[in-house]
């Protein structure tokens, strides 16, 4: 049961779209999606996902499952791979890949409908070396500037003119120091920022443009793990990503330009930042 219409966590996104969750909270969750468009946006894609998935596989959850892919025998096939609690794609595949597809489709049905429709959510965003913790991070940076790069009337909260009061604001909810690093040298002005939802928590969002209108964005999280991380970049379809972790701050720099353009943008971020 949800307690708080205002707090609704990704687990509750999920039970949604499986249709997990009681009418009362369903519409709860629609409510908070109204108002909420990363959020509704995160959701409509697994919502596509599923009925894609459903379409193709749908036929097999009719049929009856044959002896070979029963839970013992499948544990005999794959040896010493561990399935459960988290399905380890390349080697599960690799070890069945003497089963005719329709028994590999049979198999994945089992999951389809479950926590795979979450992971499957986050494949187009192509990245090395990302762990559990940043990828859901990069996602949402990515979903933020995708909503909010495009506005014209009302890309931001706070104006960049009132930078004092924006990133004071930013920074007692976050409860985290935040700054607005400066870009003008690098030919891009602060246009403002935003206050954005999360897991558990909340995100900051900084907005730059430069003379031709393009726009980057810089998406702040409260590090929990105090963590620290090298650069990494990620990308998905237009746009680019560097993302970074600095003890008690998260960054991810993202922006529909080259990675080459991007690159000094967010190596001068990272020197203010960290001075």
């Amino acid at each position: 049961m949800i307690k708080d219409k205002n707090n609704i966590h990704h687990d509750d996104l999920h039970a949604y779209v499986d249709g997990q969750l009681s009418q009362g909270d369903t519409e709860l969750v629609e409510s908070y999606l109204a108002l909420h468009p990363v959020d509704a946006k995160f959701v409509a894609e697994l919502q596509e996902q599923r009925a894609q998935l459903k379409t193709l596989f749908d036929t097999h959850l009719q049929e009856p499952i044959p002896e070979r892919l029963s839970p013992h025998k499948i544990a005999e096939a794959m040896g010493d791979i561990t399935v459960a609690p988290v399905l380890k794609e390349e080697a599960f595949l690799t070890k069945l890949n003497d089963f005719r597809w329709q028994s590999i489709a049979a198999v994945l049905s089992i999951f389809i409908f479950g926590n795979i429709s979450g992971w499957l959510g986050y494949q187009t965003l192509v990245a090395s070396h990302m762990s559990s913790q940043e990828r859901p991070m990069v996602r949402q940076a990515l979903d933020a500037h995708t909503t909010y790069a495009v506005e014209v009337l009302h890309p931001v909260e706070v104006s960049g003119k009132d930078e004092g009061h924006l990133v004071t604001w930013l920074s007692k909810r976050l409860q985290i120091p935040i700054k607005a690093p400066k870009l003008k040298q690098s030919g891009f002005h602060l246009i403002g920022g935003r206050l954005l939802p999360r897991n558990n928590g909340m995100a900051a969002q900084l907005m730059y443009e430069d003379q031709t209108g393009k726009r980057i964005t810089l998406y702040l999280i409260r590090n929990q793990k105090t963590e620290t991380s090298a650069f990494r970049f990620a990308s998905e379809k237009n746009m680019n990503a560097f993302y970074w972790l600095d003890h008690d701050v998260s960054y991810v720099l993202v922006g529909n330009i080259t990675k080459e353009a991007l690159s000094p943008l967010a190596k001068n971020i990272y020197s203010q930042m960290a001075s």
